[in-house]
């Protein structure tokens, strides 16, 4: 169970006794419970305290006789988001609480786990739902069912945000779109957390709406691993996808279908509001994925943010990129998403000078990138040369053209990297020492060219070898090494100077110094998580 984040605030606003009570009698964790002490207390305290519950509803965890006993006039008058992840056989105590909580009163929802029959008598005491989240789990039987229509209805009308997650085969998302008039933000999948890695990925199913139906308005379409057959071909009727302007597809199966259908209603309507367009692809057999993506983003205009990650090592036309130069900010290019082995020295994936030089003409003001830009193989290399002599010129070549990226404040080399011959993850700190030594290389040779850099990151979009890494002495875990640019003063003998240096920085600290969300921090792992 958890209070209001701003609960400190709402303390002040209880009786002094309460407030005493509160504040200097009760431990901390206590104050979970105070809902269920004296009936007064628990009435003029839930005004002002409870607008959150969140809890697995495990007995034992809790006295739920105490709780159900305490209302009405206790706990729930007030709560506004609930969230409750729970096993099935909670299913009397989940309807409990459910019934329980004053009519349309529950502004955020997030059930998981519960039957389906939950969800129903929910709906139809509810009607001021804001954001919602449907999520089923794949083994049990009486929660894997939609809502009856009937009970969608009358529910929705203020909704704003939708997530559904379902590995149901035959699952008709319409129904819940209909009757979504204020939608804003929707996201469709099949995964569920870390396990849907292994998922299977089900059929998008969107069928075409009632004559007079308005089309949706969407801010933002999120579809994670759907498989992008005959149901695209509705999409124009139930989203206005000229409005769309964020759009993710994420481990999806046919994604040229989508992406082709996407061409066509943009190159007819000649319009399009999209800002920020991300696809994370993986599937072995994807045809024609590069040329229908080519197509797509040479269509129209105005992209801020295009994030790519394939297993395809054919590159994204960089002609097709700069078709979006003068709005462009954040771009990642990555052919080498998923790698199958540990080896890394693969000088075919990588951009190449020509293509790099073409994005720096025609992408003048990004100011995040991350790209496979050269062959790195710390295994190979003697850090202690001159940075002109490295790896046969690749990487001085590509820094080179990147350093003309005047806007540029953050860049991030895709490419994963080791330093044992054995293609093997290695010691954590023999890792820190030899990326920290890279790191501070690549930032003075920025710098020196003008370049007005502040973050450097190494760290690759797929992070399935990390599982197993230890955390080195400066706080990172191989794969992923963050760096903040510094100075260091080196005395010389009449004279000093100074030099740019890379300030080992973690993950969690560095987004002081980025925007957010930044392409620093995109990944496999932080998509899926998305659906944790």
């Amino acid at each position: 169970m958890a209070s209001s984040p701003h609960t400190q605030d709402y303390i002040g606003k209880l009786s002094e006794e309460l407030r005493l009570e509160v504040c200097e009698l009760l431990p901390i964790p206590a104050l979970k419970n105070l809902g269920l002490a004296n009936k007064h207390w628990r009435k003029s305290s839930s005004s002002v305290l409870w607008k959150s519950f969140e809890s697995s509803l495990v007995a034992g965890d809790r006295d739920f006789d105490a709780l159900v006993l305490s209302l009405p006039d206790g706990l729930f008058d007030n709560v506004k988001n609930l969230k409750i992840r729970t096993p099935p056989e909670n299913f009397e105590i989940v309807m409990q609480v459910v019934s329980s909580i004053t009519r349309d009163t529950l502004r955020t929802v997030e059930l998981i786990g519960v039957h389906t029959e939950v969800w129903e008598s929910l709906l139809c005491s509810q009607h001021s739902i804001e954001e919602l989240t449907f999520r089923q789990h794949s083994y049990i039987q009486l929660s894997r069912r939609f809502p009856n229509p009937r009970s969608l209805a009358h529910s929705l009308k203020k909704l704003q945000k939708l997530k559904i997650a379902s590995r149901r085969n035959d699952n008709d998302y319409s129904a819940w779109l209909v009757n979504t008039p204020a939608l804003e933000v929707l996201s469709l999948g099949s995964g569920w957390g870390r396990d849907s890695r292994d998922a299977t990925a089900v059929p998008l199913d969107i069928r075409t709406p009632a004559v007079g139906f308005v089309p949706l308005r969407l801010r933002r379409l999120s579809l994670f691993q759907l498989i992008l057959l005959d149901g695209v071909d509705h999409l124009g009727g139930i989203i206005h996808l000229p409005s769309l302007k964020t759009l993710d597809i994420i481990h999806c199966d046919r994604v040229p279908v989508l992406l082709r259908y996407l061409t066509s209603k943009y190159t007819t309507s000649n319009e399009s509001a999209l800002k920020s367009f991300n696809l994370t692809q993986d599937p072995e057999d994807e045809e024609e994925l590069i040329e229908s993506l080519n197509q797509f983003i040479g269509c129209f205009s105005g992209l801020e943010t295009l994030f790519v990650a394939t297993r395809d090592p054919q590159h994204v036309d960089v002609h097709k990129v700069c078709r979006h130069g003068q709005t462009l900010r954040f771009l990642h290019l990555d052919p080498l998403y998923r790698q199958m082995d540990l080896t890394l020295f693969n000088n075919r994936g990588y951009y190449s000078a020509g293509e790099l030089e073409t994005l720096a003409a025609g992408c003048p003001y990004i100011e995040e990138l991350g790209i496979h830009a050269a062959a790195i193989d710390l295994s190979v290399v003697d850090l202690s040369l001159k940075f002109s002599k490295f790896n046969g010129r690749d990487l001085p070549r590509a820094l080179d053209i990147i350093a003309r990226l005047r806007s540029l404040r953050s860049l991030r080399l895709t490419h994963l990297l080791t330093v044992n011959d054995n293609n093997e993850v290695g010691d954590s700190n023999s890792n820190a020492w030899y990326h920290s030594k890279l790191a501070s290389k690549v930032m003075q040779y920025l710098v020196e060219r003008g370049s007005s850099i502040e973050v450097f990151a190494i760290s690759p979009t797929a992070t399935q070898y990390s599982d197993s890494a230890e955390q080195d002495f400066q706080g990172h875990t191989w794969p992923n090494y963050y760096y903040l640019r510094g100075t260091a003063t080196i005395p010389l003998r009449h004279r000093h100077i100074t030099q740019a240096q890379a300030i080992p920085v973690t993950e969690k600290n560095i987004t002081d110094y980025v925007k957010y969300p930044s392409l620093l921090f995109r990944s496999e792992e932080n998509d899926f998580k998305a659906y944790a």
